[in-house]
């Protein structure tokens, strides 16, 4: 959430990079939407503030267009209905960057395991409708709560540890100490 909250920033205010890597700038202002159902809204709010993305009455600044908390979770999900209602929100907006927060969250209204191929189906399904309406998508999947290690693969729990291997991962690790051995 604090990486996408930084990414935004810098899509905001056109830089060239973030954390050290080129960035792809559209044309025309991208707007933002953020389905989070994994992050309360506070600590999602923090990371807005943070990067100046939030008014201090909660008022969403340029870019951020629309911004879902928990209380959402039952309304915007990966099932047939909720990609559809997230489909809807992001119609609205030309060429948005569709955040989703966190890929668990808004699989667990699909009662599938993840651990099995099937969970890819709603997956492919939302990123087939929100591309087809030119929406860039990230989809955020946390790891663990507790990290161990530095390791991106260890860190990632079921099928998410096979695509870890191959996505472009980043392992948010400078919020914990590191205890030194």
């Amino acid at each position: 959430s604090s990486f996408v909250c930084g990414l935004v920033n810098a899509l905001h205010h056109r830089r060239e990079t973030f954390l050290g890597q080129s960035i792809q700038l559209p044309q025309q202002p991208m707007p933002v939407l953020i389905f989070g159902t994994d992050q309360q809204e506070s600590d999602w709010l923090y990371f807005m503030r943070r990067e100046g993305l939030v008014a201090e009455n909660k008022d969403l600044l340029d870019p951020l267009e629309f911004f879902c908390s928990v209380d959402g979770q039952s309304r915007y999900n990966f099932t047939r209905q909720g990609i559809r209602k997230i489909k809807e929100e992001a119609e609205k907006h030309a060429f948005p960057l569709v955040v989703i927060d966190s890929l668990s969250s808004m699989m667990e209204p699909c009662g599938l395991d993840e651990n099995f191929s099937q969970y890819a189906g709603p997956i492919r399904h939302a990123l087939k409708e929100l591309t087809s309406i030119g929406a860039t998508v990230v989809v955020l999947h946390h790891t663990t709560k507790r990290v161990n290690s530095w390791d991106w693969v260890e860190e990632c729990r079921g099928s998410s540890s096979i695509t870890s291997v191959f996505g472009w991962g980043v392992l948010a690790r400078w919020v914990a100490s590191e205890i030194a051995e």
